[in-house]
């Protein structure tokens, strides 16, 4: 009993992971179809404010704004932070193990409580400064990925066709549609009787599983080895700093 059921558990895990892989041949074409759609539509939709300098994804005239207001907010609060420390220092004041004044005096707990009050706030302006900082890179890395994706997509679907060739050759196809018949009958043959089940010959499952093999290693491949193809369009941003800020 104990074996059986074993065996039945070997069997339905057997008949999951054969499904899964049936979905993964289907899918794969439509997913890279629809990906190179989408990624193609992203990319162009950005592609074409594009002046090819690097004012194209630089911070607008509010964000600048945005950022001066913030360094000033920064350097107001470094200096009460600073101011504190260095009064407490003047004063003597013992510091506890975790760095902070001892609060035993009214004044070491005045200053602590200071300090306390505006390292957080001193953070987040940390924080929201180097997030401003980035996003220029950050645009443009999004415009990169449209159209890294986009590539891989159409490389991927070349070497998809480009396998489904080979074996149309090898396995002495007689026309294009015998090439797509596989497909349809992993998907469909399941549900059919047995005399209406589409017939499949040797080689055909080996057929598309090395074409859907070949297709997602082309995806990734294209963008492990060209990684910044979106430079063709626009530089890559410089960091945003108070120096450069308004050079765009």
């Amino acid at each position: 009993m104990a074996r059986r059921k074993k065996d039945d558990a070997a069997g339905i895990t057997l008949l999951i992971v054969f499904a899964v892989l049936i979905l993964i041949a289907i899918a794969t074409p439509i997913v890279i179809l629809a990906g190179y759609a989408y990624n193609l539509i992203k990319g162009n939709a950005i592609k074409k404010n594009l002046r090819g300098n690097l004012s194209d994804f630089w911070l607008n005239s509010n964000e600048k704004i945005y950022f001066k207001e913030k360094f000033n907010d920064l350097a107001q609060v470094n200096k009460i932070i600073d101011d504190a420390n260095k009064k407490g220092e003047d004063e003597g004041i013992n510091r506890n193990q975790d760095g902070s004044f001892s609060a035993r005096s009214n004044l070491g707990k005045e200053l602590k409580n200071i300090i306390a009050r505006h390292e957080p706030i001193q953070q987040s302006l940390r924080e929201e400064i180097q997030q401003l900082k980035l996003m220029p890179h950050f645009r443009w890395s999004e415009f990169n990925s449209y159209i890294k994706n986009a590539a891989a997509c159409i490389l991927s679907l070349l070497a998809w066709g480009g396998t489904l060739c080979y074996y149309y050759v090898v396995l002495d196809k007689q026309t294009i549609s015998d090439i797509y018949m596989p497909y349809l009958a992993i998907a469909t043959n399941f549900f059919r009787d047995q005399s209406d089940k589409i017939k499949m010959i040797d080689g055909d499952i080996r057929m598309i599983a090395v074409a859907t093999v070949v297709a997602i290693i082309s995806y990734f491949a294209f963008g492990l080895i060209f990684k910044n193809p979106g430079v063709k369009y626009t530089p890559i941003p410089e960091q945003v700093t108070l120096e450069n800020i308004d050079s765009y």
